[in-house]
């Protein structure tokens, strides 16, 4: 079950839950999508006013009836936010698991950074600071529906509350959700992956660009890394967003500006790229990003704190900087080891990562509901 993001901000959320629908086909089981689609709701003229109440209310789209006709034996939820209701949580009695994508249980903006800095002020002190700095989308009326939905913290949530399972895409993730009041028993951790027919692993390129994929905001650090980013190397950016025209100010002539484009576009660019940066200051669950260049055998250059860079101190598959300054002679490293850190990546894929390991994961998971409630 997932809430498909708006079109208008392409979403590696959206793109994760059409990979695993069509893994969980291709071993053989049935699967139907319960969905409702962002881009279909936003027509009407009155969208605004009426999710804000969804929101605040767990008023929306109740799929009760068609769950109750296709009778699953396990419900998978993705993202009920902000189309689907939350109020037939309670009066489903088969087992229900979820995959948490981001902190919007505890946050309003959903990342727990604020200002240029990591920010906790809504889940320590109480949601009203999460109005006060108008968190979501730079609005107080925006703003109000999810501190309400908030506001008794995440005992207080509807669909946390009522999973038998949760799934978290990192263990940094999982303990910030257990650092908050979150039963930890009830928790697992499951990466996502991504397919290798996807991606050429290994392809070597006469190209020496560096890339980087994902929103323009300031929570992902490219404003950051554009500004230490050196001026004999290029930096390929792919991807839009409200900081676009303060990025299009800083780029220097080694940073290439590429808007939003396709997918398919990014993953060419992935395997011939010297190497992949995930800049991001907040912890995210695993950026897609990341995995795909594992998967293409790229090494990753990744920002201490976010949960690619975990990833990286165990995997080895390429270097993490705690200063932007450093970023620059990490490069330069980077390049001296490639054959040695492309192999790690490589590995670490194939270790974590594939489809195949996704699915016997998830299928084990499944299992336990199903032998319970035979």
């Amino acid at each position: 079950m997932h809430g498909f993001y708006s079109s208008e901000t392409p979403s590696g959320e959206n793109a994760v839950v059409q990979m695993q629908l069509e893994a969980l086909e291709s071993a053989g089981h049935e699967v139907r999508l319960f969905a409702v689609y962002t881009d279909d709701f936003s027509l009407g003229v009155t969208y605004k006013l009426r999710t804000a109440i969804n929101v605040a209310t767990g008023d929306g789209y109740d799929p009760s009836d068609e769950l109750k006709a296709f009778q699953p034996d396990v419900v998978h939820i993705h993202n009920l936010f902000p189309n689907f209701s939350t109020r037939w949580l309670s009066g489903w009695t088969g087992p229900v698991t979820t995959t948490v994508h981001n902190f919007r249980p505890l946050c309003a903006s959903g990342n727990l950074f604020r200002d240029g800095a990591s920010c906790t002020l809504c889940p320590t002190s109480g949601q009203i600071h999460g109005v006060i700095h108008k968190c979501y989308k730079g609005s107080t009326v925006a703003t109000v529906p999810l501190a309400i939905r908030n506001r008794r913290g995440l005992h207080g949530d509807s669909l946390l509350q009522r999973a038998d399972r949760i799934i978290f895409l990192s263990d940094r993730a999982l303990k910030t959700y257990a650092d908050y009041g979150l039963d930890p028993s009830k928790a697992t951790i499951i990466p996502n992956f991504v397919r290798p027919t996807e991606i050429k692993a290994g392809e070597d390129s006469a190209s020496t660009a560096w890339l980087y994929a994902g929103r323009l905001t300031s929570d992902k650090g490219i404003l950051s890394l554009v500004q230490a980013w050196p001026s004999d190397v290029r930096l390929d950016v792919y991807g839009d967003g409200p900081e676009m025209r303060r990025l299009q100010e800083l780029a220097g002539p080694s940073v290439v500006l590429h808007g939003a484009v396709f997918r398919d576009t990014v993953l060419k660019a992935v395997s011939a790229a010297q190497g992949v940066v995930i800049p991001s200051r907040w912890a995210e669950g695993m950026p897609t990003i990341y995995i795909e260049a594992l998967a293409a055998g790229v090494p990753v250059l990744a920002k201490s704190g976010n949960s690619a860079a975990d990833d990286v101190l165990i995997s080895r598959a390429g270097l993490v900087f705690n200063e932007w300054n450093e970023v620059p002679g990490l490069i330069d490293s980077i390049r001296l080891s490639h054959i040695e850190i492309r192999r790690a990546a490589i590995d670490r894929y194939h270790e974590n990562f594939t489809e195949p390991i996704w699915t016997s994961r998830i299928e084990k998971l499944y299992s336990e509901f199903i032998t319970h409630s035979l």
